[in-house]
Order: structure tokens, then sequence, then C-alpha cells
């Protein structure tokens, strides 16, 4: 039977009971679920990289399934490992049903032990440092068991807030633009806090500074005292140029 080293990186994410029930509900396979808690993003990927190198001799498989994620079946790890019965294969990745967007977005990984992992300098993407790679499968490999779980189904403020600002530093704003969308549509808060978290960081230059969790964190809290007066035309904006 397969072993999984399943990584979780929690940061105050609501989902986090309904994460664990959906991993502790697995058939078909073994595994052990390694939970890095209220660490910074960057720091938290360098924890966990590193406590897979001290025990990725003990296991057949790595995947990383963040706390804002719950897998949709009892055989989502099982059909993952499916997917390595080829011997190249040293990677897969497979969609999320994202709330936020209404729309499937990259958001499982597994690997490996043949795959390494390097340190990042660039703190906006450390989960982006793989590489030993022979075969990856990818989107069109993977479609036939996508979904493989949810996204952000309950989120709270704060980490709404954090999806909106992340996804705007990265310059996702065709993803933003659907969020904008549904937002229009159905006026829930939740979506409404990614947009503050979005319209928040749009000023932001990527040049001269480095991402950074407190910055993000100052500007939620002052966001939580001010509703900010021009999100409507921020949202028009991005929905308009989407």
């Amino acid at each position: 039977m397969i072993n999984f080293y399943i990584g979780t990186l929690f940061n105050g994410e609501a989902e986090l009971e309904e994460h664990t029930k959906a991993i502790n509900s697995q058939v078909g396979v073994n595994f052990t679920h390694h939970v890095i808690r209220n660490l910074t993003e960057h720091k938290a990927h360098q924890r966990l990289f590193k406590d897979w190198k001290l025990n990725s001799k003990n296991f057949d498989l790595f995947v990383k399934i963040d706390a804002d994620t719950v897998l949709n079946r009892q055989t989502a790890l099982f059909e993952i490992a499916k997917l390595f019965n080829d011997p190249l294969v040293t990677a897969v990745q497979i969609r999320l049903f994202d709330y936020f967007s209404n729309s499937l977005i990259p958001g499982l990984n597994a690997f490996s032990p043949k795959v390494k992992f390097k340190k990042r300098i660039k703190k906006l993407y450390p989960d982006i440092a793989d590489y030993n790679h022979l075969k990856v499968l990818k989107i069109n490999e993977t479609k036939l068991i996508e979904p493989i779980g949810f996204h952000c189904l309950k989120p709270n403020k704060r980490q709404a807030f954090y999806y909106g600002y992340h996804r705007m530093l990265k310059n996702q704003r065709s993803l933003l633009n659907l969020v904008a969308h549904e937002w229009k549509l159905t006026r829930d808060d939740s979506r409404l806090w990614a947009l503050f978290g979005a319209n928040s960081a749009k000023n932001s230059n990527l040049s001269k500074i480095f991402f950074n969790n407190k910055i993000i964190e100052r500007k939620f809290r002052l966001q939580k005292d001010f509703i900010d007066s021009d999100i409507e035309e921020f949202i028009y904006e991005l929905s308009s140029n989407g």
C-alpha cells in the first residue's frame, strides 16, 4: 500500500477541521499528516521542505495540501497514487475548485522522493522550489480526476484579504476578474474582503519590496476599521478590464 507524507501549512485558515476530517477519511493508502502551524508563508515552506527531506526515505509520495483545501472524496489520495504507476512520473499537478473565483485553479501538487527542493529567495513564490524531475503530469494529464478538492469554502475575513492581496501581487488579474464578477452576483462578504485585499495591494511595487506578511497584516487591521470608499470603482475597473 502506498505511503503518503502529507504536508499542511496552517495560519488561521477556517477550513482546518474539515480539511483534517477529509484526510483522515482517505481509503486505500497509508499516510502521515504533518501540520506546520503559524509561521509566515516563506518560513513555513522552508520548514516543510526540510522536514520532507528528513523523512523522504520512509515514504513513497509527498503531497502538499494546504489548510484551506478540503479533499472532496475518500479515494482522492488513492487516485493520486495511481498517477505515479508510471515510474518516470516525478510530480503531478491537479486543480481544485476555488470558491472565490467559482472556477478551477492549480492547487494540489504531489511528488516522488526523486524530486528535490531548494530554498527560495523570492518570498512571494516560496512554493515554486522543486527540481530534478523526469516527467510531470499537468492539467491535460490530470483532468479526469479534477477537481480533487475544494479551496476556501468557508474563508474568514483575514484569509479572504490575504487571498486577494496575494493574487494581486502575483498579477493574477484574470482570476480576480472572476472574483469581482462573482461578487457582483452574490454580494457576499468573503469575496468582498478578497477584493479589499486586492485593492490594497494594487500599488505595491514588486521591484522594490519583498513580499512581507507583516505588511499584509498591518493593511488588514487598517481595513477592518475603514471600509474603502473606492472599492466599487476598483471592482468595476477590475471586471471591465478582465
